[in-house]
C-alpha cells in the first residue's frame, strides 16, 4: 500500500526499535520537528484520543491553526473513525477527515497514508502497525494545514519518494505524475475535446508518457550520482555539526547549574555568594585585613599613650574642652600648654616656685585620689 516501484520495499512498515534512514529522519523533521522522540509518542494509541501533551511548545498540537480545541474536535472525528478492533490504530479511512477530496484507495491517498506512518512506538505497546496513531493524523493535519511553504515542499518530496531511499528518481517521478492524472482536478482545465481524448488514453500508455515526462525532468534537472554523493556527505556533515552544537549546550546549560550549587558566602538577601576559583572570597579576606588594621592602630595608640607619646587624631579623637573649674579647685587649675599666662611671661621669686611647686603636687595628689 506504499505505491513503491519496488513490491518488496513496499511492505516495509517503520520499526519501533529506533530511527532508521534517511527517508524516515526526513519525515520526522517534518511532522515532529526532531528526530527524537517526542513526549507524546509514548502514549499508547488508544489513549492518544483523550490525553493532555506534556509539551507546552509540542509542534502537532500548537502548529493547527484552531489551537486545542480543533486538534481535539480533529481527535473525536478519528475515534469515531477507528475500528475497535484496531486498539486504537486507523486506517486508510481516515484520511477522509482531511478534506482533500482524495477517495480511500487511489495512488495519493495511500502515499499520505503510508508517509504519515513516522512515529516511534514505545516498548511494550505491541508491534509496529502499518496504520496510522492518533497523534501520527494530527501531524499531518498540521502541516497542510498550518505547515511552512518549506515544510509543504518537504511532504510533497517524500509524496514523490515512492521507494523510500530519499531520493527522486525516474520512476518516482512516474508514479507521482501518474497519481496526480487520476485526479478529477487533472482534468478541470481541459477542453471538452481535450478531455475526450485523454480519457481514450488507456493505463499503460498514460504510464509511458508519464515515464517519457518524469525521464525528461530527471536529465533537466537531476543530479548525477557524484554530485548526488557530495550532497548525502553535506548532509551527514550538517547533521553531526548539529548534534555537536546540540551537546555543547547541554554542557553549558549543565555548568550553568553546578555554578549555582557551589558552595559561598550567604548575604542578608538569602543568596549565595559564589566563590572565586580558588575557593577564597575577595570581599571576606578585604574585611578581615582591614579589621587586623584597625586593631593594630589601637594598639599602637595605646602603647605610645603608656609612655606618654603625643597621640594622633587617627589614634584618639580629639576631646572637647573642659570648663574652667572654680572655687576650691580652681587653685588647682594650670593652663594648658603651649598658652602663656602674664604670670608666666615673668621670671618667678624662689618663693613664687616653692609656692608652685606645692600646688603641682597638691594637684597631682587629688588627681590620683
Amino acid at each position: 500500500g506504499s505505491g513503491a516501484s519496488n513490491g518488496a520495499k513496499a511492505k516495509k512498515a517503520p520499526g519501533s526499535e529506533g530511527i532508521q534512514g534517511a527517508a524516515l529522519k526526513r519525515r520526522r523533521r517534518i511532522f515532529f520537528r526532531s528526530e527524537a522522540p517526542r513526549q507524546f509518542e509514548s502514549v499508547p494509541p488508544r489513549q492518544q484520543y483523550v490525553a493532555v501533551p506534556e509539551e507546552v511548545d509540542d509542534p502537532v498540537f500548537s502548529r493547527i491553526p484552531g489551537g486545542r480545541a480543533e486538534a481535539d474536535d480533529i481527535r473525536r472525528k478519528c475515534e469515531a473513525a477507528q475500528y475497535w478492533h484496531d486498539e486504537g490504530y486507523l486506517g486508510e479511512q481516515v484520511i477522509d477527515i482531511l478534506g482533500l477530496g482524495l477517495m480511500p484507495g487511489t495512488p495519493l491517498s495511500r502515499r499520505l497514508f503510508r508517509v504519515a506512518q513516522s512515529q516511534q512506538i514505545a516498548a511494550g505497546q505491541g508491534p509496529r502497525r502499518a496504520q496510522l496513531t492518533c497523534y501520527e493524523f494530527l501531524a499531518l493535519y498540521a502541516v497542510l494545514r498550518g505547515g511552512t511553504n518549506e515544510e509543504l515542499l518537504e511532504l510533497l518530496f517524500c509524496v514523490f519518494d515512492a521507494d523510500g531511499d530519499d531520493k527522486v528518481g525516474a520512476e518516482d517521478l512516474a508514479f507521482a505524475i501518474e497519481a496526480f492524472l487520476q485526479l478529477q482536478e487533472a482534468t478541470a482545465g481541459l477542453a471538452p475535446d481535450e478531455l475526450k481524448d485523454f480519457k481514450k488514453i488507456d493505463a499503460k500508455q498514460r504510464k509511458a508518457e508519464a515515464m517519457r515526462i518524469a525521464e525528461l525532468a530527471v536529465r533537466k534537472y537531476g543530479l548525477d550520482e557524484s554530485e548526488a554523493e557530495h550532497e548525502d556527505k553535506e548532509e551527514e556533515a550538517n547533521d553531526e555539526e548539529e548534534n555537536l552544537e546540540e551537546k555543547q549546550t547541554k554542557v553549558y546549560a549543565n555548568e550553568k547549574q553546578n555554578e549555582v550549587k557551589d558552595p559561598g558566602e550567604i548575604d542578608s538577601s538569602g543568596k549565595v555568594k559564589k566563590l572565586d576559583d580558588d575557593g577564597s572570597d575577595d570581599d571576606l579576606l578585604e574585611k578581615a585585613a582591614a579589621a587586623s588594621d584597625r586593631k593594630d592602630s589601637s594598639s599602637n595608640a595605646s602603647n605610645r599613650a603608656e609612655v606618654g607619646e603625643p597621640q594622633t587624631a587617627e589614634a584618639k579623637p580629639k576631646a572637647k574642652p573642659k570648663a574652667k573649674p572654680t572655687g576650691l579647685a580652681g587653685l588647682c587649675f594650670s593652663a594648658p600648654k603651649g598658652k602663656e599666662t602674664k604670670e608666666d611671661s615673668a621670671e618667678p621669686s624662689a618663693e613664687q616656685k616653692e609656692k608652685k611647686e606645692k600646688k603641682e603636687k597638691k594637684y597631682t595628689k587629688e588627681e590620683e585620689e
